[in-house]
C-alpha cells in the first residue's frame, strides 16, 4: 500500500508547483476573558523581526543608497500629481471628512508595527506585530493581548510578526493572521485565528499551520510577510520564503477552506509555491484581494522585479484540487525602488521599503493596488512617492494610475480600500527635512476625474523624528455600512518608540448602520 503522501504528486505549471495539505489539528478554543487577568507575556522570547528583500540586506541598503540621485525615478514624470491645493483643484475635489481619531496601539518592544486594522458593526480590531486588541467605535478598549500570549495554547515559546486582520462580510467572522518563528530550532509557522461569532469578545478558534511544509514536501525554508485576502469561499494567505541564512527563496500562496476554519475543525489546504511572473523571474510579495461580490474569481497582484508591469494571478475552483491558476502581465509605468526619507531633526532616514504592493482590493469589477516608489519633481535628488493603480482584471488593463506626492516630501507606506460607492481612501506616512513624521489620508470619488487623488488630510502629527525601521503599510478598512472606511497608520511617539492612529473618514453618511444608501456628499 502506498501512503497518502505517496499517493499525491507535486502538479507542476509554468506558473508554480502545487499540492495539497495533509489535515492538521483540530481548532484549539480560547476566549478572551482567560487572558484578561493574564501577566505580561516574556519579553526575552521577543525579538526585533523585520520584512527582508529580494536582494541581500547588504545589496539592498547600497540600492537605497543609489535610488536618491537614480535617473530612472524621471521617467514617469507625466503621471506625478503634487499634493498642493490650488484653486482649480478645490473647486473640483473635496476633502473626505474626519470625524473622529483616536490612539490604537502603542509600543509594543518591536522596531517595526506593521499595523493592521478590521472593522466590523460595533468593534474594531486592531494588530500591531506582537499584540492585537478590540476597542469600540469611540476608540475605548474593550481587549488588549500580546499574541505569544494568545496563541500559546497551540504554539509556545516563538517570536511572532507580521501580523494581519480583516472583517470577513461574507460571514461576519474575524480573522486574525501572523508569521512566528522559533529561532534555536529553525521552525516556522502561520499563526490562524478566527472568532466563532460576529463578537470579537467571544471565542475563538486557534491554529499554527507549519510554513515550512509546501503541500506536504518538508522544507528548509521559512515564512515572513504574510498578505491576507478573502473571498466568497476561502481564506488566502501569501508569503516570502526564505532560507533561514536569509536568502530569497520563493512565493507561496496557502489557500484555506472557509467553511473548515469557521467550525473549528481539522484544516486541509493547499498551498502554490515556486510562482513565477511571466517573464520567468521569481514572483516576489503576492497580493491576495480583499473581494467584495461574488466574482467567481480570486485576484492577486504582484509588483515585477523589472519595474515595469504588475503581474495578475487569477485563481478559480479554490477548493478544487488543484485549483486553477493562471497569470497575466500588466504594463505600467516605469516605476524604481524609493530613497529613504529624510525628517526634521534627524540625521536617521526612515526605511521607505522596496517596491512589493501594500495591499489589495477587488470592488464593483475593479481591483485597486498601491505601492511606495521614486519620483522626480525636477530637482537634483529623488523622493518616494506612491504609485496608486486600478485595474480591470477582467479585461487585463490597467484603468487609471498615478504617482502622488510633493516636491521635496517623502510618500510612502500607503494602504488602501474602496466604499460601497466605489470611492476610494488611501492613508500613508509623509515626512520631509522640514517636517516630522505624519499620518495623512487621501482618496478619490468614484465621479472625479481620472488619474487623479484629492489634496490629502492629515490624520497624526509626530512631535519629534522617528527611528530608521518602519512598517510596510498603513491600514484601512470599511465599516459594515458600507459608507465609512477607518485607517491606521504609524508614527513616532519619541526618536525611540512608535505609536499607532486611527480614523473614521467618509465621503457619504448612510442613516444607519448597514443602511447603503447615500444622502449627501461630504467636504471638509
Amino acid at each position: 500500500m502506498k501512503s497518502s503522501f505517496e499517493k499525491e504528486e507535486i502538479i507542476t505549471t509554468p506558473e508554480a508547483k502545487g499540492m495539497r495539505s495533509l489535515p492538521s489539528t483540530r481548532g484549539f478554543s480560547v476566549t478572551p476573558k482567560e487572558f484578561t487577568q493574564r501577566p505580561p507575556s516574556d519579553a526575552t522570547v521577543q525579538q526585533e523581526l523585520s520584512s527582508r528583500h529580494l536582494e541581500s540586506e547588504d545589496a539592498y541598503a547600497q540600492l537605497k543608497v543609489q535610488a536618491r540621485l537614480s535617473p530612472q525615478a524621471a521617467a514617469c514624470a507625466r503621471l506625478l500629481q503634487a499634493d498642493a491645493p490650488s484653486a482649480k483643484l478645490a473647486a473640483i475635489f473635496g476633502t473626505p471628512k474626519l470625524p473622529a481619531d483616536f490612539p490604537a496601539l502603542s509600543d509594543t518592544g518591536w522596531s517595526v508595527p506593521d499595523c493592521s486594522l478590521a472593522a466590523g458593526p460595533s468593534h474594531l480590531v486592531v494588530i500591531a506585530n506582537s499584540a492585537w486588541g478590540v476597542q469600540d467605535k469611540a476608540g475605548n478598549w474593550l481587549f488588549r493581548c500580546e499574541l505569544a500570549d494568545w496563541f500559546s495554547g497551540v504554539v509556545p515559546e516563538v517570536a511572532i510578526f507580521s501580523p494581519r486582520s480583516l472583517y470577513d462580510q461574507y460571514s461576519g467572522r474575524w480573522v486574525l493572521a501572523a508569521c512566528a518563528l522559533n529561532l534555536k530550532q529553525q521552525e516556522s509557522w502561520v499563526l490562524i485565528s478566527v472568532s466563532q461569532t460576529r463578537n470579537p469578545l467571544g471565542p475563538w478558534w486557534n491554529w499554527a499551520l507549519e510554513a515550512s511544509v509546501d503541500g506536504m514536501v518538508p522544507t528548509a525554508h521559512q515564512a515572513e510577510a504574510l498578505n491576507l485576502g478573502v473571498d466568497q469561499a476561502a481564506l488566502y494567505l501569501g508569503v516570502n520564503m526564505f532560507s533561514w541564512s536569509g536568502v530569497f527563496q520563493y512565493a507561496k500562496l496557502r489557500i484555506l477552506r472557509k467553511d473548515e476554519l469557521y467550525s473549528g475543525g481539522a484544516l486541509h489546504w493547499w498551498d502554490f509555491w515556486s510562482l513565477c511572473n511571466p517573464d520567468g523571474s521569481p514572483a516576489f510579495g503576492l497580493q491576495p484581494a480583499h473581494t467584495f461580490g461574488v466574482p467567481g474569481v480570486e485576484y492577486l497582484v504582484n509588483a515585477s522585479n523589472n519595474g515595469l508591469s504588475l503581474t495578475l494571478w487569477s485563481l478559480s475552483h479554490p477548493l478544487a484540487s488543484p485549483p486553477q491558476l493562471t497569470r497575466r502581465e500588466l504594463p505600467t509605468i516605469p516605476y524604481h525602488l524609493a530613497p529613504n526619507a529624510q525628517q526634521k531633526g534627524s540625521r536617521w532616514e526612515i526605511d521607505t521599503g522596496d517596491t512589493r504592493l501594500t495591499n489589495a482590493v477587488f470592488r464593483h469589477g475593479l481591483l485597486w493596488t498601491a505601492h511606495t516608489v521614486a519620483a522626480n519633481w525636477g530637482q537634483e535628488a529623488n523622493v518616494s512617492a506612491i504609485h496608486w493603480i486600478q485595474i480591470n482584471p477582467g479585461a487585463g488593463t490597467i484603468t487609471q494610475q498615478g504617482l502622488y506626492g510633493a516636491p521635496g516630501y517623502y510618500y510612502f507606506c500607503p494602504g488602501l480600500m474602496v466604499d460601497g460607492h466605489s470611492n476610494l481612501i488611501m492613508v500613508f506616512n509623509r515626512t520631509a527635512p522640514s517636517e516630522f513624521p505624519s499620518i495623512r489620508f487621501t482618496g478619490r470619488l468614484s465621479t472625479d476625474a481620472p488619474n487623479l487623488l484629492q489634496a490629502s488630510g492629515l490624520l497624526k502629527q509626530s512631535l519629534s523624528p522617528a527611528s530608521s525601521s518602519w512598517g510596510r503599510a498603513g491600514g484601512a478598512a470599511v465599516d459594515p455600512n458600507d459608507v465609512k472606511v477607518w485607517i491606521i497608520g504609524q508614527y513616532a511617539t519619541s526618536p525611540a518608540s512608535w505609536g499607532t492612529w486611527i480614523g473614521e473618514t467618509s465621503y457619504m453618511t448612510g442613516t444607519a448602520e448597514g443602511n447603503n444608501n447615500t444622502k449627501k456628499l461630504v467636504s471638509a
